[in-house]
């Protein structure tokens, strides 16, 4: 892609702050077609004779449905005040309390641009110190579960000890992205519009589990609860607790291994789904989209797992979890949202199952601005996404948590 001349501009100024003069660039694309749908990767190197800088930029698309159809500058301003705000009140308030091994598992911003229609985010290069994705088309093992949760636990726990110690800071930090960049939109307040994504969404699960009654049922359990959910259970001050990472597919998480597939460092990245919400919600994305079988079998031991590290990171600021979000609360939380954490698997699981070919571009959606259209496709491994399906809805039936 040719850089914009805002771009550009980007570009010398992050060139100038780090001292690298008389720059050379080279761009690449950033990612695979079907690794990422909210922005547009570009993997950018500055380099001279003394120095090389290794970035992302991350750009808004152009299309005016897909813009229309999607809060796309809304979520780059979401982005970009995580990183300018959030992250850095976080780390201070950490500082302050004398956090051992303190959550900072983002990649570093080195500019942005938030003007309408130019909306960019330069990051550090992950890739290019070490970190790779996971292959997006195996569910994840123990090992990866385990780091993820833990992190999240960490992060989780900042917001819980800021709310319950300084809660006139809590809510000055996150009145900006208290709800959801999605509750603005026509669509949420449009019952029959609403129906139709909703539609557009559950027909992949529907025809994924064709012939079986149970998960027919299943299914349908979740689809009565989805209107439910986004019009009063997610604005509800009872799950306004901490701030959430909100995207929790496999693409968006970066591991570092040192001498063994066991990750030694992660990061995580894209932020522009963040609100404050229950624990319960990157809990259930992150769970239902994510895991293997064998960990959905034992996900008790997960949660057990996710809740011990809360514990022990709240310990660390002088609180008692049982009196902020007790083990209790948090199983009540889980079930209120199990439905959400379905629902955003039959769509996530597709992507996963597709060939880089196969998946929807949104930069070219139609005038009518209903994106969801482009998820009505068939795919070559309509089998293994049927697979990942049933796992979960059987997990779900299973454990009677709908």
């Amino acid at each position: 892609m040719d850089l914009t001349e805002k771009q550009q501009n980007l570009i010398r100024k992050i060139a100038n702050e780090n001292d690298i003069e008389n720059f050379q660039l080279t761009k690449t694309p950033g990612s695979l077609r079907g690794d990422n749908f909210l922005g547009i990767l570009t993997a950018i190197t500055l380099y001279n004779k003394q120095k090389t800088l290794n970035l992302i930029l991350k750009t808004a698309h152009q299309n005016e449905a897909f813009r229309k159809a999607a809060p796309v500058h809304e979520m780059f301003d979401r982005e970009i005040y995580m990183y300018n705000k959030v992250f850095p009140e976080f780390e201070k308030y950490q500082k302050n309390h004398n956090i051992a091994d303190a959550f900072d598992s983002t990649p570093k911003l080195y500019g942005y641009c938030l003007e309408d229609k130019n909306e960019s985010l330069v990051m550090e290069n992950l890739k290019k110190s070490g970190y790779k994705l996971w292959d997006k088309r195996i569910p994840m093992n123990h090992d990866h579960v385990e780091a993820v949760l833990v992190q999240y636990a960490n992060f989780h726990a900042v917001s819980l000890a800021m709310r319950q110690l300084d809660g006139e800071l809590f809510a000055r930090v996150t009145r900006p992205i208290k709800k959801n960049v999605f509750d603005n939109m026509e669509m949420i307040g449009n019952k029959d519009k609403f129906q139709g994504y909703v539609n557009a969404v559950m027909s992949n699960g529907y025809k994924a589990v064709e012939g079986d009654r149970d998960l027919v049922e299943c299914l349908k359990k979740v689809e009565s609860q989805i209107y439910d959910l986004f019009q009063n259970r997610f604005d509800n001050d009872e799950f306004k607790l901490v701030v959430s990472h909100g995207d929790c597919w496999c693409n968006n998480f970066l591991f570092k291994y040192e001498v063994s597939d066991v990750p030694s460092s992660l990061r995580i990245i894209d932020w522009q789904l963040s609100s404050v919400t229950t624990p319960a919600y990157d809990i259930v994305y992150f769970l239902l989209t994510n895991s293997s079988e064998a960990v959905l079998k034992n996900y008790k031991k997960y949660l057990q797992l996710y809740y011990e590290a809360l514990s022990s990171r709240l310990r660390e600021f002088g609180c008692d979890v049982n009196q902020i979000f007790s083990y209790d609360d948090m199983e009540k939380h889980l079930h209120t949202f199990m439905a959400f954490g379905v629902y955003t698997s039959i769509m996530i699981l597709k992507l996963v199952n597709s060939e880089p070919e196969e998946a929807p571009d949104f930069s070219n959606v139609e005038n009518d601005g209903n994106f969801m259209d482009k998820m009505e496709y068939e795919m070559k491994n309509s089998a293994g996404y049927a697979d990942r399906l049933k796992t979960i809805l059987k997990f779900v039936n299973e454990n009677d948590l709908i």
